[in-house]
């Protein structure tokens, strides 16, 4: 009797795990689309037309819930076949990739010396640090702007960016570009040779741009050109732990610990922020999610995470609504129009969308 009982509680796991399995998108497929699934379109409609439609930046927004778009519109001249650049969410990208290598044991673990990632270098500092810290921004290397380069120039010459305190919070794409070359050294691949062997074909992303610098080694911070569909693609794997259909290409754990908060982002003690640029934000009540994971931002609001691109770029996960938002928008002319308009609509997701969704529908 207890051998049959046992025998039960077996085929009764399996059946959960086979249903659970079946009920994952197929991610290489498009998206499909079912706007009756949600029951405040209404209210919906209201804030897209009086927050989101207003901001003359905007090219699209999407909403999946349950694997399916809900909500799908574009502005300015822009479709669903329209390919923008999506700036810092190409970050998220290169997170993924780098959990894709560990778990396939052909990258050392986040806890490794950053020296076994970047060998024959010249920069004397790299064994003080870890992959953990490039992936979290704490390595300590700082933004180099006037830098000639950072991604046409061999890594040992990233000295010249300069180094500060480590286990800080110090935004860089600088720093967040070696996360790239440390594929590359591991792996023998570029970012976009990997991802086009285990990501791109099973989220239906075929041949995209991805500018690249020294080595062909592709910008692990920035400047991935996609679709907005095809952007969102990975939250969704995100919510599905990995899955895209029956395919397991990226590893519960390595989700969990990317999407948990490593380091507070608190922009008061950040040295790369100006003091004025504090000042400005606090009159504007500007929004910066507290937390930061790896390669990917932590805010304070409905349990989610969030890939987050220049000028209005973004994926925000909401697992215990099964949601997906994604944005793309156009650059004005002036940084802190971007960055006002950015957090703007980022607001607008955060205090007026997703709030939508937590009522019974």
């Amino acid at each position: 009797m207890l051998r049959v009982y046992k025998l039960h509680k077996l085929f009764l796991l399996i059946f959960i795990i086979v249903y659970a399995m079946g009920q994952n998108v197929d991610l290489s497929l498009d998206f499909k689309m079912d706007t009756s699934l949600f029951h405040h379109s209404d209210e919906l409609k209201d804030i897209i037309q009086s927050k989101i439609v207003t901001q003359n930046n905007i090219l699209g927004l999407i909403i999946i819930q349950n694997g399916k778009i809900i909500s799908e519109s574009y502005y300015n001249g822009s479709s669903k076949d329209s390919i923008n650049n999506i700036y810092s969410v190409t970050k998220s990208f290169m997170s993924t990739l780098i959990g894709q290598a560990i778990d396939m044991d052909i990258m050392f673990s986040v806890d490794s010396s950053f020296s076994k990632f970047i060998p024959e270098n010249n920069i004397d500092y790299s064994d003080r640090i870890t992959l953990h810290n490039m992936l979290s921004l704490t390595s300590g290397f700082k933004n180099h702007y006037e830098y000639p380069g950072y991604i046409n120039q061999p890594t040992d010459s990233l000295v010249s960016v300069g180094f500060t305190v480590p286990d800080k919070f110090l935004y860089s794409n600088s720093s967040s570009h070696l996360n790239a070359h440390a594929l590359f050294h591991t792996t023998k691949m570029t970012p976009y040779q990997f991802a086009s062997k285990y990501l791109f074909p099973y989220l239906g992303i075929d041949n995209p741009r991805w500018d690249y610098g020294y080595l062909n080694i592709n910008d692990g911070a920035t400047n991935l050109y996609l679709n907005l569909r095809d952007m969102v693609k990975l939250g969704q794997l995100y919510i599905q732990k990995g899955y895209s259909n029956s395919n397991n290409i990226l590893p519960n754990e390595w989700i969990h610990n990317a999407t948990s908060v490593q380091v507070s982002t608190d922009y008061e003690d950040d040295p790369s922020y100006s003091h004025i640029y504090k000042i400005i934000a606090k009159l504007v009540r500007f929004y910066l999610p507290p937390g930061y994971g790896y390669l990917w931002w932590i805010p304070d609001i409905h349990d989610s995470f969030l890939a987050m691109g220049y000028g209005g770029q973004f994926i925000l996960v909401v697992p215990k609504y099964n949601l997906v938002i994604g944005t793309q928008s156009s650059l004005a002319d002036k940084f802190y129009l971007n960055m006002l308009q950015s957090n703007r609509l980022l607001k607008t997701i955060l205090y007026d969308v997703v709030p939508l969704f937590s009522n019974k529908q």
